[in-house]
């Protein structure tokens, strides 16, 4: 316990020296004790399973501060850091303990959520700059939008009444833009509360859940389209893309009006998604070729407090990329050859390797986004250290490399993404 201390303060020396400033508040007294200074660092050894000579406590001690020391122990110049207070579980070594499973689940840690999002309800914004362009954007922008779905008939395709030969085909990624209009919706009712937009909100929601299949499956292009092609062109179709979208819109929706019934049918699309893929007998190993629905699992983790979302969502970080690649299996299952593939390479859609292995910033920028976000979150829920280590590589290089100073990313108009180290020219 002391030797871990002393490292702690020896790391908190040096976290001083990058900030410029002494931490002289941040300071471990004696084991188990924890100090904050006004920046909002922690630090939380729990020395007192050593005192207590317990050595499986003891082990997970020692598991904890390695994290903690990988997560933290560098500091940007900045001096910006991650963490809230231990009170809400920042690290807590029963909380982070993961519970008894069975073989073959998954291996995702019992969520110790250390970064709580604020709730919708909880947030207001009353600025000068700000607060005009909210306003235009609630009176203008997204009941715009919403019309614009009306009238390309993105919403009336929720209605499932298309047949061949008819004019406007449901495209495969259209529920993704209604799904965007219903969020931005909620989130202009719960800071608002127009009753009009209110209703709008409400009666697309259950155009929305009308269209569930009784196995619980969504979508407007598949259901009346392609029925027999479910789940087959992961790599291009966008069909688990849109699932995410549709889930955010539930979770928004939720928050904003207190509502159920648009929660519990996404709970039963992500219950037959999870029972379709995975590593278990009979599933499928697969993943989106667009990335999208792991960080909107975890969403609908924090909506329903249900985390098989959140070990569904590890399952489609973690099985990105490997060997054999499910994106070669797909396509011949389909009778077509993986080599036409149009993008030439898996680094398009980040699965040209595992995630953990990843280094560079590569493919389509609004997908790699997606990716890394969920990334993100994932570590924020357990502390993964090996996925934190592969996101700070990621970042160090978009950030050093491939981000322009306006904070715009993905310079080419052909893969809608990134090139080259520094390839950034006026556009």
């Amino acid at each position: 316990a002391e030797e871990l201390v002393d490292l702690a303060r020896g790391r908190l020396a040096d976290a001083g020296d990058l900030l410029q400033r002494p931490l002289g508040r941040h300071v471990l007294d004696r084991p188990g004790q924890v100090a904050h200074d006004p920046s909002g660092l922690a630090v939380a050894v729990h020395a007192e399973a050593v005192l207590a000579q317990d050595v499986q406590q003891v082990g997970d001690l020692v598991e904890d501060f390695r994290d903690f020391l990988v997560l933290h122990g560098d500091l940007p110049s900045s001096g910006a850091s991650i963490l809230v207070p231990p009170d809400r579980g920042w690290y807590n070594p029963a909380a982070r303990r993961a519970p008894a499973r069975a073989a073959g689940e998954a291996t995702m840690k019992a969520p110790a959520r250390r970064l709580r999002p604020l709730e919708l309800p909880d947030v207001r914004i009353d600025d000068r700059f700000w607060s005009p362009r909210l306003e235009v954007s609630r009176r203008v922008g997204i009941p715009h939008q919403y019309r614009m779905c009306q009238q390309t008939g993105r919403i009336d395709a929720l209605r499932l009444q298309w047949r061949p030969g008819q004019p406007n085909r449901p495209h495969k990624f259209w529920d993704s833009d209604v799904a965007k209009s219903v969020e931005a919706l909620a989130y202009a009712v719960v800071t608002d509360g127009d009753p009009t937009q209110r209703r709008m909100l409400d009666d697309v929601a259950r155009l929305i859940v009308a269209a569930q299949q009784p196995d619980g499956y969504l979508n407007s292009h598949y259901t009346p389209v392609e029925p027999h092609k479910r789940f087959t062109n992961l790599r291009d179709k966008h069909e688990l893309y849109c699932a995410g979208h549709l889930m955010e819109a539930a979770a928004a929706h939720h928050a904003a009006i207190g509502e159920t019934f648009f929660l519990h049918a996404m709970r039963r699309y992500a219950d037959l998604i999870g029972a379709t893929f995975g590593r278990a007998p009979g599933q499928r190993r697969g993943y989106c070729g667009h990335e999208e629905i792991e960080l909107a699992l975890v969403k609908l983790a924090h909506a329903t407090d249900e985390p098989r979302y959140l070990r569904l969502a590890e399952y489609f970080v973690d099985e990105r990329g490997r060997q054999p690649h499910y994106f070669d299996l797909e396509a011949r299952a389909r009778g077509e050859d993986p080599a036409a593939f149009w993008a030439r390479t898996y680094a398009y859609n980040q699965s040209h390797v595992p995630v953990r292995e990843q280094a560079e910033v590569v493919g389509h920028a609004v997908r790699a986004m997606y990716l890394y976000c969920a990334m993100t979150d994932l570590v924020a829920e357990a502390g993964d250290a090996g996925l934190w280590r592969a996101l700070t590589r990621l970042w160090t290089h978009l950030t050093s490399r491939r981000l322009y100073v306006t904070g715009g990313i993905g310079p080419s108009g052909d893969n809608e993404g990134f090139t080259a180290d520094y390839d950034l020219p006026n556009l």
